[in-house]
């Protein structure tokens, strides 16, 4: 008897054990939010474009809790400016999906965040569920598109000034699968396609 309730308490410390690890984990690999974006060369009179991060992991919660801030100069006075993601590779060669859409002050100038929509849709593929308390869960019913090397292009609407800069995408690590499944099975804020 006392030999099964040692087994049993060993059973229960190693699950709280893991809840702590999962959530420890959680915390350590949240983001903590955009860096001070780059300042852009000045000796360059050309349209220039700055993105940050310029490297990003494609988990799902690690996307949509990034702010993606992209920021062009050079442009036209109160131009609207079309942003767009192009693979490079050949492995992501068929992407080319649009980021949003951004306008500049006087001086040509533009600082804009890819909306939480475009991040869902666009980049994570994934569909969003809207219950009825006001709430909404992410459907992940495919992957995101593929890790690698992309361009960010932006496009001025009228002068059809052109700027590009490097985004590099990662496939998920083990931190976002692990933060993934937290926001599935624990916070109900995501779930995958099958699981309806």
């Amino acid at each position: 008897m006392t030999n099964l309730n040692g087994e049993c308490e060993s059973r229960n410390m190693g699950k709280i054990g893991f809840i702590f690890l999962v959530i420890f984990m959680t915390f350590m690999g949240c983001s903590s939010g955009s860096k001070p974006l780059k300042t852009f060369d000045e000796n360059i009179k050309a349209p220039q474009l700055i993105v940050t991060p310029e490297t990003l992991s494609l988990g799902a919660a690690t996307v949509m809790g990034t702010d993606i801030m992209l920021k062009g100069t050079a442009f036209g006075p109160e131009e609207k400016i079309m942003l767009v993601l192009k693979g490079i590779e050949e492995k992501n060669s068929d992407i080319e999906i649009t980021l949003g859409f951004g306008k500049t002050g006087n001086d040509g100038s533009f600082t804009d965040e890819v909306d939480a929509m475009s991040k869902l849709f666009n980049i994570l593929r994934a569909d969003v569920e809207y219950l009825d308390n006001d709430n909404k869960v992410m459907i992940i019913s495919q992957p995101p598109i593929p890790g690698g090397i992309y361009e960010v292009v932006a496009v001025g609407a009228v002068s059809d000034r052109k700027a590009k800069c490097t985004l590099i995408l990662q496939d998920p690590t083990f931190i976002d699968n692990i933060k993934d499944f937290v926001g599935r099975v624990f916070m109900g804020k995501m779930k995958k396609e099958e699981e309806e």
